[in-house]
């Protein structure tokens, strides 16, 4: 994927061989433009086929993503926001046009893209409506300049992790909507008992 994410998988494999106890909050260096265009760039390679065979289809969400990856010089549109979190699982997730919707919200939802595999969480959410999303305490990705190369630090908070199948397993007041063909899930396999 990107350096950055490698980076950060190297630097969490090291701690946890080491068992060194790690600060509630790490600090990585990044480019924030080439991180997320990376980021979307492999969840829109995980389109399922009527996404990429039907000429006439429009996707707001998967078009206005699409014209952000291409062009080097744009920067995150406006109805996009890319939240993000530590995931220390090995599972991999992505969940294409999905929605939580909440019990007595008078039809709020917050639909989007799930895209989550070791070390992190990202959760694309299209055009939100109100403040749903704030009592998640997820950080935000952000591009704040069309300069591709620009540098910045990215904050991965290690306390108060969300459980491993969030945001798909909602809490008592919310419901998770989504199609079956446009979600896959992967994990490592064990590794083979060689006999002696």
């Amino acid at each position: 994927m990107s350096d950055t994410v490698c980076a950060i998988e190297a630097y969490f494999q090291r701690a946890s061989a080491s068992r060194l106890t790690l600060p509630r909050t790490q600090l990585f260096d990044y480019q924030p433009n080439r991180f997320l265009r990376s980021v979307i760039g492999h969840l829109l390679a995980a389109n399922a086929v009527p996404d990429v065979t039907e000429k006439d289809r429009a996707i707001p969400l998967d078009d206005a993503l699409r014209a952000y990856v291409l062009d080097p010089s744009a920067t995150l549109p406006d109805q996009v926001c890319v939240y993000y979190w530590f995931y220390p699982h090995r599972r991999r997730v992505v969940m294409k046009h999905s929605a939580m919707g909440f019990c007595g919200g008078n039809g709020a939802a917050i639909y989007g893209h799930v895209f989550k595999f070791f070390p992190f969480g990202f959760w694309v959410v299209w055009d939100e409506h109100g403040d749903r999303s704030n009592h998640f305490n997820l950080r935000r990705l952000a591009d704040s300049t069309p300069t591709i190369s620009a540098s910045a630090r990215l904050v991965l908070d290690l306390s108060q992790l969300p459980p491993a199948d969030f945001p798909e397993a909602p809490t008592d007041n919310g419901m998770w909507l989504v199609t079956d063909y446009l979600v896959s899930q992967a994990e490592d396999r064990t590794k083979p008992v060689t006999p002696i």
